[in-house]
């Protein structure tokens, strides 16, 4: 969670993390960025441009990332659940 923190106070500083495939909770991560936008939207918003254009690619790449990992799971059983797990 502070990792991903710091994260985003180096994306507001115009500077991109790295984008790591392995070793990585992506789906926590993808959490944390998102309840930093809903508990602070002003902070998104005053990202510059860079910034933001940084920001949408961290937030795409996590969201590929989590996509990769349920693939990952479907191939293994060779199908998805046809109804929600929970």
């Amino acid at each position: 969670v502070k990792d991903e923190q710091a994260n985003f106070a180096a994306i507001a500083a115009g500077v991109e993390p790295p984008m790591l495939e392995e070793g990585q909770n992506h789906g926590l991560r993808l959490q944390v960025l998102g309840e930093i936008a809903q508990k602070n939207p002003r902070a998104v918003e005053r990202l510059s441009d860079d910034a933001k254009s940084i920001w949408q690619a961290r937030i795409q790449h996590l969201n590929h990332m989590v996509q990769q990992e349920q693939n990952k799971q479907i191939g293994r059983k060779g199908a998805a659940p046809a109804l929600p797990q929970g």
